[in-house]
């Protein structure tokens, strides 16, 4: 498991691109503040984000923000790969959506990634490539891009 010194900031970062990304749905967003202000002193991020029922994509995205200033993308990226790989096998037809939003990750963060994430570097050509039909198959691209995920999975069990 990732170590932080704010595991509420770690966990609103999971959720914000989980939602982003579709593999976790703005009612779980929810049900995390709930449970925070249930258990812990009352904090008006959190508070915001357990009355977050009605709002916008968008909004409910910046409120997490608030909560999850100071942890990386990446820290984050980590803990929903696994769900990003069940999605890949129960879906193969959102292989699109997966490979567009690492990439736009990888895009966000200056077209940098951390070692255990470079296979994210390679994704979008490689798509486009088998897609084009020059270079491999969008089945190969799929069993690579699972194999990367499928790591991920073996260690940040959820």
């Amino acid at each position: 498991m990732l170590k932080t010194t704010n595991p509420k900031a770690l966990a609103a970062r999971q959720l914000k691109l989980g939602i982003e990304a579709s593999v976790v749905d703005s009612r779980q967003a929810i049900r995390w503040a709930d449970s925070i202000l249930e258990n812990e002193p009352y904090n008006d991020d959190i508070a915001n984000v357990a009355m977050a029922e009605h709002a916008s994509f968008k909004e409910l995205q910046s409120l997490l923000e608030k909560i999850a200033d100071g942890v990386s993308e990446w820290d984050g990226l980590r803990l929903i790969l696994g769900s990003l790989h069940q999605r890949l096998v129960e879906k193969p037809e959102k292989m699109q959506g997966v490979v567009q939003f690492l990439t736009n990750i990888w895009k966000r963060n200056g077209y940098d990634a951390p070692v255990d994430l470079n296979f994210i570097t390679r994704l979008e050509d490689a798509f486009m490539l088998s897609e084009e039909g020059i270079f491999g198959s969008r089945k190969q691209v799929r069993a690579g891009l699972l194999k990367d995920l499928a790591q991920f999975s073996e260690i940040y069990e959820e």
